[in-house]
């Protein structure tokens, strides 16, 4: 490596400029380190906390929806008390980290990276994440743990396989009503739009521009 090599920084690469010589491309993953650097040292930090805490909302808003539609499709299958943590930690617990997970991966990543060029893009894109862990994934699990519990206690009458009418019928019976599902399911999509968007104004306004110590980030990360 160079001497000035060893003197590194980043720098933008915007597309179409010409690549400084001994330039070597960041990964991701170094990218990452860097931009989680300055966001550690941004002051106050309660200016960027949806950045640093929004994803534990996300999580706290699907649990949230989870317990709603796990005690609907509990008190309708008549399991009273029965196996608990059977239908309840997949559709609160589970579903609550898998949100935040997401989220973080694939929307909040992409966006310190300087991937995300369309604030409205990104935020459908992670309303529809929480909307469809929120309440499609919760839905789909609560159902079966419920279904599992309700024919091993005989707690409710309990269709063939083969009689898919009857199924479906049963499956309206257990559910909560489609305007519960529809508000849960907005209500999702709405707290994730939201995030994304205010973690890309954060962006826009701490990591898209120099300081006297930072260079642009945006697109395409080199270090110099």
């Amino acid at each position: 490596m160079t001497e000035a090599g060893l003197r590194s920084k980043p720098v933008l690469l915007k597309r179409g400029d010409a690549v400084p010589q001994n330039a070597i491309l960041m990964q991701d993953d170094e990218v990452l380190i860097y931009q989680m650097q300055r966001l550690k040292n941004i002051q106050p930090q309660s200016e960027v906390r949806a950045l640093n805490y929004g994803i534990y909302t996300l999580g706290a808003c699907a649990g949230l929806s989870g317990f709603i539609i796990a005690s609907t499709m509990r008190r309708n299958f008549k399991l009273g008390g029965l196996r608990k943590m059977l239908t309840y930690g997949p559709t609160v617990a589970v579903c609550g980290g898998l949100a935040g997970i997401v989220h973080e991966f694939n929307v909040k990543q992409s966006i310190l990276l300087g991937k995300e060029s369309c604030v409205t893009c990104v935020a459908l894109r992670s309303g529809f994440y929480q909307a469809t862990l929120g309440v499609g994934y919760t839905f789909i699990v609560s159902f079966l743990t419920c279904v599992l519990t309700a024919r091993e206690y005989y707690t409710l009458p309990m269709p063939q396989a083969s009689k898919g009418m009857v199924f479906l019928r049963l499956v309206r019976q257990v559910s909560p009503t489609a305007n519960v599902l529809l508000m849960l399911g907005l209500f999702n999509m709405f707290i994730g739009a939201s995030l994304a968007q205010k973690e890309f104004k954060l962006f826009v306004k701490y990591f898209s521009h120099s300081t006297s110590n930072d260079v642009v980030l945006n697109e395409e990360f080199l270090k110099e």
